[in-house]
């Protein structure tokens, strides 16, 4: 369901909704606030799996749940330091030294009740007593041409402060707090493409220059490398011979699973190829 958001643009619109307009518009309608719009368009995901104070922080979220209608999943990180008298000076000035780091995660999303994401959440509030804890995964993708510092942060936390929203009038909303249990993972993403090796040639393709490499592992994305290019060379059978990169492109990493699409390569009922990054630069 397509949700919108009413915006007054009227001088009084600066009064906090005291403008007749949208007093007229709550009048007949809810006005949806754009909770998780600003998250799916710029395709930042957010997975939780329920965890232990044993657990370490995720690689991968392929066996997790991922959360939707997210408005607000930022890191906060806190630091807690001790002022200490430098006596190798000979002013004698304070230096203040990092005694613990820690951080926290406040949550809201649309509320629910048969979304899996909040059921995981709950269940893992419900038994934080019991030391169940949360292992989050998020995934912020490349951001404007160019950019290749997409990251992947992950970690485990407990759920506190979990507040349900359920005034008559609004959007149901569930607010939370991820309090991080030990040390937070940052994965960055990679760089351009070095070497590539030959891990099945494929069969029945054609030569090709400057062609598209597709990645597979990851699925082509946000998260994916891109913009790489390579020229092939092919035997008699189809099969490539040789593969030169052309352009490097970007974010890919040492194991990341390519392939061919391109049509004038890979025909009907040709086998198309499956590269590996070998190297990146």
């Amino acid at each position: 369901t397509t949700r919108w958001a009413l915006t007054c643009t009227c001088a009084r619109g600066l009064h906090r909704g005291r403008c007749w307009r949208l007093r007229k518009a709550r009048a007949h309608h809810q006005i949806f606030p754009m909770s998780g719009a600003y998250f799916a368009a710029l395709d930042i995901r957010f997975f939780v799996k329920a965890g232990t104070t044993a657990s370490t922080a995720p690689t991968s979220s392929s066996t997790m749940t991922e959360v939707l209608s997210l408005s607000n999943a930022s890191i906060q990180g806190t630091s807690s330091t001790q002022k200490v008298t430098d006596y190798s000076s000979s002013f004698g000035f304070g230096k203040a030294i990092v005694t613990e780091n820690g951080y926290s995660i406040p949550a809201a999303l649309n509320l629910d009740p048969t979304s899996e994401g909040y059921k995981v959440i709950k269940r893992a509030f419900r038994n934080g007593a019991a030391g169940q804890t949360l292992q989050w995964y998020r995934e912020l993708p490349l951001v404007g041409s160019g950019n290749t510092d997409g990251q992947v942060d992950a970690g485990v936390a407990l759920v506190t402060n979990l507040q349900e929203d359920l005034t008559a009038g609004n959007v149901a909303k569930l607010t939370f707090t991820l309090e991080g249990y030990g040390v937070p993972q940052d994965y960055q993403q990679g760089d351009g493409i070095a070497t590539l090796t030959i891990t099945n040639g494929g069969n029945g393709l054609s030569a090709g220059t400057g062609v598209a490499l597709v990645s597979t592992s990851p699925a082509q994305g946000n998260l994916s490398g891109k913009n790489a290019t390579a020229t092939i060379t092919v035997n008699g059978s189809g099969v490539i011979q040789t593969i030169t990169v052309v352009a490097s492109g970007e974010n890919y990493k040492v194991g990341d699973v390519l392939t061919i699409t391109d049509t004038a390569v890979v025909g009907s009922g040709d086998t198309a190829p499956v590269l590996t990054v070998a190297t990146v630069a």
